[in-house]
């Protein structure tokens, strides 16, 4: 038995070929994703080493050690997150930290409390021999970019530990504007309060009166 196929009729075979050449037109003008960004807080131009004075440091003197900064879960991964509502959590499409959150509020917090303090007392792990070691532990509770307020809110608590002496423990809020809303905007803000705790830090640590 023979089956026979009728014939494509003239009107079909025209609404095929333009929908196969709408479907790529379409293709075409289909535009690429934006590229990503990749975002870091700011940090300080490069200086020229500084040198301690000849017997500026004792052989007893701590040497302090910023060690990882800790940041709640919410904040640990990539993604550039920021305070939508008191209770919604949104991030910036398309951008994402160059690093975890942590490791780069730790070696930026590091680089600002070295540049506060007496040259040779701060270091990274290994530190000097003869050096007594300080540990700098910082904890943010929370750092979140309350966009509807336009500004960066921290609660910190740090501790300061040396063998045999007792730790010392603070907590402090911290408060910076963010000058543009936008995810560098974000970052600036972020890391002018992050030099705010080391400026308090290191006052704390050298016995001066903290700044406001």
């Amino acid at each position: 038995m023979t089956t026979r196929t009728s014939p494509r009729s003239p009107l079909a075979t025209r609404l095929a070929l333009t929908t196969a050449a709408l479907a790529l037109a379409l293709a075409g003008c289909a535009k690429p994703p934006p590229p990503r960004a990749w975002l870091s807080l700011p940090t300080l131009p490069v200086a020229p080493e500084r040198s301690s004075p000849a017997g500026a440091l004792s052989a007893d003197a701590v040497t302090w050690i910023v060690q990882r900064v800790r940041v709640p879960e919410y904040l640990q991964s990539t993604q550039v997150r920021f305070r939508d509502a008191p209770h919604v959590l949104a991030e910036w499409p398309n951008v994402r930290w160059a690093e975890r959150l942590e490791v780069n509020l730790g070696r930026h917090l590091s680089q600002h409390l070295s540049a506060a303090m007496p040259p040779g007392t701060v270091c990274e792990a290994p530190c000097r021999p003869s050096a007594t070691p300080g540990s700098v532990w910082v904890s943010y509770q929370a750092l979140d970019y309350v966009r509807a307020q336009r500004e960066v809110v921290a609660l910190v608590q740090w501790e300061r530990v040396v063998p045999g002496q007792p730790p010392v423990a603070q907590q402090w809020q911290l408060r910076e504007p963010v000058a543009v809303d936008s995810p560098s905007g974000q970052a600036d803000a972020m890391g002018r309060l992050n030099q705010a705790l080391a400026r308090r830090i290191a006052a704390t640590l050298t016995g001066a009166q903290a700044p406001n």
